[in-house]
């Protein structure tokens, strides 16, 4: 299979993951110009396209649009095929109901098989936070990991930093609940 999935523009493809029957896999990233059908509001649209597996044709695609900078870089899928993607966003008017708490702040968004959007969340300081990767265990936790830079606080979700740039691991439930936000 080789495919090119994107737009005129610099599109930038960081995760990948495949379903639980092989059949169709997601990749995501970001775009800087209309992407599959998609207008891209701010400076770039981070994007989530669905490929089958064995022709690399693009099923569906979903570009989240914002005024500003958006940014995907890892996915993951649960058992149910419900797909998890992490990343970091700057806006004035925030992601999905949440609003911006620094220059930069973390993403996390959970979508149903069908693409709906279940949960999105938010995280970070008041400068610049992103997450990279994302995983899921049996019981439906949602783990994320990615980089969290001093602010004046020195904190990030109620941890307190080491140094100056800083690891953060970020728990939510299966319900979206925070269960833990250590800093590395």
């Amino acid at each position: 299979m080789d495919n090119q999935i994107g737009s005129t523009d610099e599109d930038i493809a960081y995760g990948i993951a495949i379903n639980s029957t092989s059949t169709y896999m997601y990749v995501v990233g970001y775009a800087k110009d209309p992407f599959q059908g998609f207008s891209v509001l701010g400076t770039s649209s981070s994007f989530r396209g669905k490929l089958d597996t064995a022709t690399g044709t693009v099923q569906s695609a979903i570009c989240i649009n914002i005024d500003g900078i958006n940014y995907m870089y890892g996915i993951t899928m649960d058992s149910s095929d419900n797909t998890y993607f992490v990343g970091g966003y700057s806006s004035s008017l925030g992601y999905n109901g949440n609003a911006q708490i620094g220059s930069y702040d973390c993403t996390i968004s959970k979508y149903d098989a069908a693409g709906n959007g279940i949960r999105h969340k938010t995280a970070g300081n008041n400068n610049n936070d992103w997450f990279y990767r994302v995983t899921v265990d049996t019981a439906g936790n949602v783990y994320a990991v990615g980089i969290s830079v001093i602010d004046g606080s020195k904190t990030f979700g109620g941890a307190s930093y080491y140094d100056q740039r800083d690891g953060v691991v970020q728990g939510y439930s299966s319900t979206g609940t925070e269960v833990m936000n250590p800093i590395m």
